[in-house]
């Protein structure tokens, strides 16, 4: 599982920065996809308030990357998949 939380930042964005976004014309959000490998993936995403429009970006960057939205919620939240408990029990 890769979690990329850096979305935002390779705009340069800072922490503070983010914040002003999100009370203007953007929010964070968490997304849940699908890599061409078929492994779950969760990026932090910052985008349109604009729920659609949202969608509709989060989508064209996850299929640039052959992959698949599976689910999108507003805010910042870790992810957890089967995955990551069977590498601990490892």
């Amino acid at each position: 599982m890769r979690r990329d939380w850096d979305c935002g930042s390779k705009h340069g964005l800072s922490i503070d920065k983010e914040s002003k976004l999100m009370r203007e014309e953007n929010m964070i959000y968490t997304v849940i996809w699908q890599d061409k490998n078929k492994e779950l993936q969760a990026t932090k995403f910052v985008g349109s308030i604009d729920k659609r429009k949202a969608w509709e970006d989060i989508g064209k960057s996850i299929t640039a990357q052959q992959g698949l939205v599976l689910s999108m919620v507003t805010g910042d939240h870790p992810a957890y998949f089967a995955s990551s408990f069977a590498a601990d029990s490892a």
